[in-house]
């Protein structure tokens, strides 16, 4: 006989995980087992993704929605967050009944769940140091009817692959390419048997993350988006096919004046001197000069779109003309 489910409470509740179960088509328990509920309002973390081994509904009426669970593979020593795919037609989300069993009793320590609207996530907690495989069920219930999903439990005996580095915020000038050397423990695995992957949070600033392995480095370039400037936050992350080691840092990148382009046009009879920027609202001084020695200052324009004419009002033959930042 299962013990009585725990009392609802606020904030967050730690579950102790209870002995050993042996899953069969009736769902059988071993001589021990356990059913708690704990309910849990805060905001999410972000976790991995999982796959469906085990469904058990009890009879009655319309169950719960619960979707399948994919196989975990972590480190010890950290809490895992598990995404939970949860929905039910007649109750409330936070008034359901949520509880867990494993099949051992040595790897898991405790399973906490947090609901946070329409998320639901499964928080498992390990002993110190514990390694190892397991089997963990999870069963979502409205009192009356109840929905189980189970899934295989590893826990590596560390995570193999960790940026030993992690970057200090940068600064980079528009239009160039910011340059990071990372140190990174493989942990002996060949720096060219890692996957590296890199993205900006905003996709309007950062065009692409690329990565080169360098000896026990790697060398990680961010181009930016032609003529944008800001601030965004790049992700960096290093696979070795079982572990993924994450890092981040915040990028700003500094407007710079683009180079204004000069054009001798024709209108009507008269000529112009054309200014062409993308820099909108830039002032420049025009000057000319016919030996490049001595410059003439000459008139001020100021763009109110991408381009602006000036009215040449004498010819001068051989003139070469400039245009500065006032």
């Amino acid at each position: 006989m299962q013990t009585p489910l725990a009392e609802k409470v606020k904030g967050e509740s730690e579950v102790a995980l209870p002995p050993a179960y042996s899953p069969g088509p009736r769902m059988k328990q071993s001589n021990s087992s356990f059913s708690r509920r704990s309910l849990v309002k805060s905001g999410l973390l972000a976790a991995l993704a999982f796959t469906a081994l085990h469904v058990g509904v009890a009879e009655g009426g319309q169950a719960p929605i619960f979707a399948p669970l994919d196989n975990v593979v972590t480190s010890p020593d950290a809490e895992f967050v598990l995404p939970m795919s949860v929905s039910d037609s007649d109750t409330a989300l936070d008034e359901l009944d949520y509880s867990a069993r494993t099949m051992h009793t040595s790897l898991v320590r405790s399973i906490v769940f947090a609901i946070d609207g329409t998320n639901v996530q499964a928080r498992l907690r390990f002993f110190e140091r514990a390694v190892g495989t397991d089997q963990v069920k999870i069963t979502v219930s409205d009192g009356e009817t109840s929905v189980s999903q189970s899934f295989n439990l590893t826990v590596l005996e560390r995570e193999r692959l960790v940026f030993l580095q992690k970057p200090s915020d940068q600064t980079s000038r528009e239009d160039e390419p910011l340059w990071l050397l990372l140190d990174i423990d493989s942990d002996g695995i060949p720096m060219e048997d890692l996957t590296f992957f890199g993205a900006g949070a905003d996709s309007n600033l950062v065009k692409s993350v690329e990565f080169s392995p360098f000896g026990t480095k790697v060398l990680t370039k961010v181009t930016p988006v032609p003529n944008a400037s800001g601030g965004t936050r790049i992700s960096l992350s290093a696979s070795d096919g079982q572990m993924v080691a994450r890092t981040s840092f915040n990028l700003t990148i500094i407007p710079v004046p683009d180079f204004p382009v000069l054009k001798v046009i024709s209108v009507e009879g008269q000529s112009y001197l054309r200014v062409e920027s993308s820099d909108r609202g830039e002032t420049y001084v025009l000057e000319r000069t016919a030996d490049f020695k001595v410059w003439e200052r000459g008139p001020t324009v100021t763009l109110d779109g991408s381009s602006a004419d000036v009215l040449l009002t004498e010819s001068r033959p051989f003139s070469f003309w400039q245009a500065r930042s006032d």
